[in-house]
């Protein structure tokens, strides 16, 4: 989810994004063919994706924002039960996604920027 997000800030095309979104959850599926929590990381990678485009700040920013948004969703549409019962754990990789987040997502939009700019 960390890494999706990213992306959503580094393809400008839905349809690229939605690719990508798929192949991620194909690779992540738990079952023989589909299940719900790909299916959820899916709904959330999209939402994510458009839900950016209201955001008024600085893209790292709506970044974190949408990261500590995300997150929570995404467990409460899984297991609504395990954000109560295991707080503590759902607050530390709350934490953890937030601040590997920040930095992966430093490092990948400097090398998206620099591709980018060679390119022109």
């Amino acid at each position: 989810l960390v890494v999706i997000l990213i992306f959503a800030f580094m393809v400008r095309n839905w349809l690229e994004y939605l690719v990508l979104t798929l192949a991620a959850a194909f690779i992540l599926k738990t079952e023989a063919f589909w299940d719900w929590p790909a299916a959820f990381f899916v709904l959330v990678a999209l939402g994510a994706y458009f839900f950016k485009k209201i955001l008024p700040w600085q893209s790292f920013f709506n970044y974190l924002i949408l990261l500590l948004l995300a997150t929570p969703v995404f467990y409460f549409l899984i297991d609504f039960q395990f954000i109560k019962t295991d707080t503590v754990i759902f607050l530390w990789e709350l934490i953890y996604n937030f601040v590997f987040g920040g930095i992966l997502y430093l490092i990948l939009s400097r090398i998206y920027e620099e591709k980018t700019r060679i390119k022109l």
